[in-house]
Order: structure tokens, then C-alpha cells, then sequence
């Protein structure tokens, strides 16, 4: 994951760039959006790659 200051396709900081509010996820598989029925609230997870064939790291957050 990467935010702040713009980025090239390469992942470097581009030269010039200021800092924007926005944030990049690396390698996403895919993600999945539930609401606990429980809870008024909605549950996010994400699973990410972290090398191309390595093993898949899950993260989830409610909010």
C-alpha cells in the first residue's frame, strides 16, 4: 500500500509531484464487502499478494 506524494508505474515518487489524498493498494486479488448482522456497520477484506507466487496475506477492518 502506498499513499502520499504521487507515483509512477514503477512505484518511485515522481519528480514534482505533491501529496494527494488518495490511496494505492498493491497486488489486491480481490476484496469482499459484508455487513455483520450484528453490527450497523460494514466489514471490508482485502487479499493481497505478496510476492507472485507466495502466499496471500488477508486484512480485514470494520468501520
Amino acid at each position: 500500500m502506498r499513499c502520499g506524494p504521487a507515483f509512477d508505474l514503477n512505484g518511485r515518487i515522481r519528480v514534482g509531484s505533491q501529496y494527494q489524498n488518495r490511496v494505492v493498494l498493491d497486488d489486491v486479488g480481490y476484496f469482499q464487502l459484508t455487513q455483520p448482522s450484528e453490527l450497523p456497520l460494514l466489514q471490508l477484506t482485502l487479499v493481497q499478494s505478496t510476492r507472485l507466487d507466495g502466499p496471500t496475506v488477508s486484512t480485514s477492518a470494520v468501520g
